[in-house]
């Protein structure tokens, strides 16, 4: 590599770009990382001029003494940079601290002195309390959802596949709609529509197995059979049901198969700390009991427990014979028609 003496401009050729040179015309010694690089790779034919003198015009700095600076410069050097260096830490600690002297009182004068914040953390978030007003507003939020009001969905679904489209599932949720449409005849298939406002999704087909095939038209149902006043009610009722006053529905589906015959929602209601299905027909009626949720029997109004006067001999009552119930209506899967969590499970391992 050559480079370019800083003090007479001679034509150095080093072999390191790291360490110290000594120009053999000057006998100034230099850096060779401040000097200026002339060639990165010193030509093969490359000699050094036998005499050099620096060129009319050009000035180039010649240091008194030497350019490497002695081992006492050094030396004081450091001790200037950690001087900078303790002086900017001490200064820094003491701005950290300040005191505020108080309001001088009439009878007595004090000065308080307050510590600076240690950090710039910022405050711990306040949990906002749920006002009547937000609560209001979630629930008039929910009178929307379309298991609420399905008629958009539904005239969506209408408008372009016409009331007599036969579906193999329907589920609501709160801002969209899922129908499985299926397509009877040789050609057995089924395609998924997505509703969301009152727009209607490109179809998306289902895969189907040759069982699926086989049960699609007794798995079936027509549009016009969803009734628009009954899905409110259902789910109205749904919520009414849970044990929780701040339960609230998630979603509901309607479906025959693979566990009943006939056209089946499963509504799903909970809160925070759980979800529970429940089952009803296409009327809105619920399935495994008269107004009281499936699995819950309902309470018996104003019942009293009779107290036996002090000292006066009981006999105990014989247990009380359970009323005589209809066996419950199994599918396939040997689930009962309102256990919606064992028909789901069931449906899952049929379709693997």
């Amino acid at each position: 590599m050559i480079v370019q003496c800083h003090a007479c401009g001679a034509p150095l050729d080093v072999s390191a770009p790291s360490g110290s040179v000594v120009c053999c015309y000057c006998r100034t010694k230099q850096r060779v990382r401040a000097l200026t690089v002339q060639q990165p790779v010193t030509p093969p034919n490359w000699l050094p001029p036998p005499a050099w003198n620096s060129p009319a015009g050009e000035l180039y700095y010649r240091p008194t003494a030497t350019a490497e600076p002695s081992g006492n410069a050094r030396q004081n050097e450091r001790l200037m940079v950690i001087a900078i260096l303790v002086a900017v830490v001490v200064s820094g600690a003491a701005a950290g601290i300040y005191a505020v002297v108080d309001q001088t009182s009439s009878d007595s004068g004090r000065t308080v002195a307050v510590d600076a914040p240690a950090t710039n953390q910022a405050p711990a978030p306040v949990t906002p309390e749920v006002s009547a007003g937000a609560r209001a507003t979630a629930t008039a939020a929910e009178a929307v959802a379309l298991f609420m009001d399905p008629r958009p969905a539904l005239a969506a679904y209408a408008g372009k596949l016409g009331p007599q489209a036969q579906l193999r599932s329907l589920s609501l949720y709160s801002d969209f709609a899922v129908a499985e449409v299926a397509t009877l005849g040789g050609a057995a298939a089924v395609d998924r529509y997505v509703v969301r406002g009152a727009a209607l999704g490109t179809p998306e087909p289902v895969p189907l197995s040759q069982h699926d095939k086989s049960r699609l038209a007794a798995c079936s149902f027509p549009l016009a059979a969803v009734d628009a006043g009954a899905v409110r009610n259902i789910a109205e009722d749904a919520k009414r049901s849970h044990a929780s006053p701040a339960a609230t529905v998630s979603h509901m589906t309607l479906q025959s198969c693979p566990f009943t015959d006939t056209p089946t929602w499963s509504v799903f209601v909970g809160d925070a700390r759980g979800t529970e299905g429940l089952a009803y027909d296409l009327s809105g009626a619920r399935r495994g009991g008269s107004g009281a949720p499936s699995g819950r029997p309902p309470a018996t109004a104003g019942a009293r427990p009779t107290v036996a006067p002090t000292g006066a001999k009981t006999t105990p009552a014989p247990p009380a014979t359970p009323p005589p119930t209809a066996p419950a209506q199994r599918g396939p899967c040997g689930c009962a028609a309102d256990d919606v969590m064992c028909v789901m499970r069931c449906s899952k391992k049929g379709t693997k």
